[in-house]
């Protein structure tokens, strides 16, 4: 139960970065917003999640993982059902900024609440959580909007508050387990004072850099494969994708001790499966063989090195070092942000959003081997 509870909750996580940017349209004719208006109702929401991660570096230690999960839970759902009722822009701001601060407290402890889960079954809800994740990036918009043509926008909302009422109650049920999360012992080989270590500062810095690939991609290809393939092809291929990194997730369960699968091939099998995407022959086939295949090593790798990375460091610390993990996705995603509309305007968006993601790949590769020779030589 607390398992389905997760996988949940990585989807409320997902959805509340995407959904109002989809309906972001019917919002503005609805409420009467101008430009400038939508920016900030846009922008409230990644600004206080930084705010809301920059405080947890500094208690999470003093914070259960349960009942730090459970009050993010609630204070989520209220938000949302907040925003769904709203009727003036304080409104929505307020609403935004309430669950900007309190997600952290949701996303922050995923990986903290799945290291209370034993060996095989700890990899298979990891595997199964971050690969969600992947299948709502590349779903969540296309729902989005069918709900808000159909019904307004405001139904998107209440759905997304529902989601998160149900992921809240599959907890609560599982609260004796909850009571129990945090195990007396950090991973092997790690003193209870160790957190940010120089090593996981590399893995926050490889995390970083596979988070701007991962992003810069799934921000320019849509665009980009509507106009080279048709909308409809574009978006068989995307979601090819979210299938393919849910067949990943399953892969670090499927694999006895995944682990001993080679970073090296895993970085390498994502640079050849995007460098696919941008040959002079990639017909839709090879566009979807190559995007399958990228989603699907690049949701073992990242996967592999946060669970590694938690299951590391001591428990009281786990939730802290976690909230660097997605300060690093919150910073890749500016950038993404920032970076993609340059791309996809270029004499060559595909090569270029392609070149932009396999540099970044390639550093996240160089990170892995540093970090692997200098920190884990016996490796």
């Amino acid at each position: 139960m607390l398992a389905i509870g997760l996988l949940l909750s990585q989807c409320v996580v997902v959805a509340n970065l995407l959904i109002l940017g989809s309906v972001i349209d019917d919002l503005a004719q609805d409420m009467h917003l101008s430009a400038m208006m939508l920016a900030s109702v846009l922008s409230t929401f990644p600004a206080s999640a930084i705010i809301g991660n920059l405080a947890l570096l500094q208690f999470a230690r003093a914070l259960h993982p349960g009942r730090a999960f459970l009050t993010g839970h609630l204070l989520v759902m209220l938000g949302t059902l907040w925003l769904a009722n709203a009727e003036s822009l304080p409104s929505l701001l307020a609403s935004r900024i309430l669950v900007g601060l309190a997600m952290p407290l949701i996303g922050s402890n995923l990986y903290p609440l799945m290291c209370s889960f034993r060996q095989p079954f700890r990899e298979k809800i990891a595997g199964l959580v971050a690969s969600t994740g992947s299948l709502t990036t590349l779903s969540v918009v296309p729902l989005s909007l069918m709900l808000s043509e159909q019904f307004g926008w405001r139904t998107a909302i209440w759905v997304q508050g529902l989601l998160c009422t149900l992921a809240l109650l599959l907890v609560l049920l599982s609260v004796r387990r909850i009571g129990a999360l945090a195990p007396s012992q950090p991973g092997p080989g790690v003193k209870p004072d160790q957190t940010f270590t120089t090593m996981n500062l590399w893995r926050i810095g490889q995390f970083l850099a596979l988070s701007l690939a991962f992003l810069s991609l799934s921000i320019g290809l849509p665009n980009i494969l509507s106009g080279t393939v048709g909308t409809g092809m574009a978006s068989a291929v995307l979601f090819s994708g979210g299938l393919a990194a849910l067949g990943g997730g399953l892969c670090l369960s499927a694999f006895e001790k995944t682990r001993r699968l080679s970073p090296g091939f895993l970085h390498m099998a994502c640079l050849a499966s995007v460098l696919i995407l941008c040959l002079e022959s990639s017909t839709f086939s090879l566009l979807t063989v190559g995007w399958m295949g990228y989603c699907a090593f690049r949701q073992i790798l990242s996967t592999q090195l946060l669970l590694q990375a938690t299951e590391q460091c001591p428990p009281p610390s786990r939730s802290q070092l976690n909230a660097a993990f997605n300060l690093a996705f919150q910073l890749a995603s500016a950038v993404a942000g920032s970076a993609a509309p340059f791309l996809m305007y270029s004499s060559n968006p595909l090569r270029s959003i392609v070149f932009f993601a396999g540099s970044a790949l390639a550093l996240a590769f160089v990170m892995d081997r540093y970090r692997s020779a200098r920190y884990d030589p016996g490796k």
